[in-house]
């Protein structure tokens, strides 16, 4: 099936809900989804003055967050990956890291609607804990 941009239907309301680390789902909320592949990643959080947009991004109970600083241009936006939060869990799976790491521009791209210049992607850092 593959990723899908959408808004989060009521249905999925509850679960949006239990997934998300500090929102609520509402009529406006949007997500990217693969449901096929338990993958579900959205919006949380921002700093405007600094440009940072904070991502959530959980695959089968593994959380993830990313901080990105974005420009926006006439034409296109730029995207610096700043910071790719991972569980500790991850740290020897480096096929798993690169595959999430892999999905991070494909799905900021659907967000975004726009040409993307990926100016960096950080290397990602390890949390303590599982999750």
């Amino acid at each position: 099936m593959g990723f899908i941009y959408e808004k989060v239907k009521e249905e999925d309301w509850e679960l949006y809900n239990s997934i998300s680390p500090r929102l609520k789902a509402g009529k406006h909320t949007r997500w990217v989804v693969d449901k096929e592949r338990n993958i579900y990643f959205f919006w949380i959080g921002g700093e405007t003055r600094e440009y940072i947009e904070k991502y959530f991004f959980t695959w089968n109970g593994l959380n993830i967050y990313i901080y990105i600083e974005v420009r926006c241009g006439k034409e296109d936006v730029h995207i610096c990956i700043k910071r790719i939060s991972m569980p500790k869990v991850l740290s020897s799976n480096n096929d798993k890291i690169n595959e999430i790491v892999d999905m991070i521009p494909e799905i900021l791209q659907m967000i975004y609607r726009s040409k993307i210049i990926f100016e960096k992607i950080a290397v990602p850092s390890f949390r303590k804990g599982d999750n």
